[in-house]
């Protein structure tokens, strides 16, 4: 979804657990990293909860970086993360 004209938000990147392990997640976060530089989205969010693992290493390897919660809307064990076009 679209957070504002510059910045799209990545919702759920969700795999069944019978197909975890081959990489898929990481594919979709790629998918919508082409799609947001198509585009001319300068950035692209995503949230995580802090101990989901496996979507923090993915976010990481594909180059985003954890930053502060925005607008108020932190919540707790929630982690933030962006990474610039």
């Amino acid at each position: 979804s679209v957070y504002d004209r510059e910045t799209l938000y990545l919702g759920p990147d969700m795999v069944l657990k019978s197909f975890r392990g081959l990489g898929l997640q990481r594919r979709l976060i790629y998918d919508r990293i082409g799609y947001a530089k198509e585009n001319g989205y300068k950035s692209i969010l995503a949230i995580t909860r802090d101990n989901n693992y496996f979507s923090i290493n993915n976010l990481i390897k594909t180059g985003f970086l954890m930053r502060a919660g925005w607008q108020g809307t932190s919540k707790k064990n929630e982690l933030y993360w962006e990474l610039k076009l």
